[in-house]
């Protein structure tokens, strides 16, 4: 949703924006392309339905089960690559997205699913920094890929073994890479 949320923010103020450092995200619908299919567009109506159904179970269930050792081990069987992933970090992000309401959540899931910025790529005039991780299942590297192709002068860090989350996975190289493009964005002022 971050990426989503920086294009957008370009789109209505440009004036603001020095450069972009798109990280792990899509310009389009994230859910037709998790995992290579339109499943997770086509479910989450239902799972809206269900949950706002059974709210309160399912913020119970939701804030005991997300930020645990069970929600980290399941993050690594379908996405996280454990061997690179630190541990407390990624706990640390669990616990942080297990305060956020499951509604809340899921509109925000429902409005990046109806968002597009593909019209806008070509017309972006910032430096631009993609940072995507090479087995990134939820936002696959293609994707990153395209918004580096139509995006004038923008650079793609495909970050190694790195999956969605490439910055907790790859810390020092994704911190250097932002660094160095913060550092050359403020001497091109």
């Amino acid at each position: 949703m971050g990426v989503q949320t920086c294009l957008e923010v370009y789109r209505r103020d440009p004036e603001r924006v020095r450069g972009l450092v798109l990280t792990c995200g899509s310009f389009r619908s994230p859910l037709c392309t998790l995992y290579g299919s339109d499943l997770a567009h086509r479910a989450l109506p239902l799972l809206r339905a269900l949950v706002h159904r059974a709210r309160w179970p399912f913020r119970l269930l939701w804030r005991a089960v997300v930020p645990t050792e069970l929600a980290l081990r399941f993050a690594q069987l379908i996405e996280v690559n454990a061997e690179l992933v630190d541990r407390e970090g990624m706990l640390d992000y669990l616990a942080h997205l297990a305060r956020v309401e499951p509604e809340l959540f899921l509109r925000m899931l429902a409005a990046a699913d109806r968002h597009s910025a593909a019209d806008l790529l070509e017309r972006i005039a910032v430096p631009t920094l993609i940072v995507e991780g090479d087995r990134d299942g939820f936002t696959p590297i293609a994707i990153a890929r395209e918004m580096a192709k139509r995006i004038p002068g923008a650079r793609l860090l495909e970050v190694p073994e790195g999956t969605h989350a490439a910055p907790i996975e790859r810390p020092s190289l994704v911190t250097e890479a932002v660094t160095d493009f913060v550092a050359a964005c403020a001497r091109a002022e």
